[in-house]
């Protein structure tokens, strides 16, 4: 049996709502806002199992990435 080593998750409307305004980075946005579930998730997660964000994101940087999960 194979084992789950690693969990990958979708930046955008998993993580992170992306209700917004378009065109600016989320970091920039007045307000982020995480999907409901997301903090208990992540934190269940944690230690268990090597965690990962991905994105296709074109506006937004990896610091900027970084910044609105930070905010969120």
């Amino acid at each position: 049996m194979t084992r789950i080593r690693a969990i990958c998750f979708d930046w955008g409307d998993t993580l992170m709502s992306e209700q917004g305004p378009r065109g600016l980075p989320m970091a920039l946005w007045p307000e982020v806002r995480v999907i409901p579930g997301a903090t208990e998730m992540l934190a269940a997660l944690h230690g268990d199992y090597r965690l990962c964000v991905a994105t296709n994101a074109s506006v937004s940087s990896r610091p900027m990435i970084e910044q609105a999960l930070e905010r969120g």
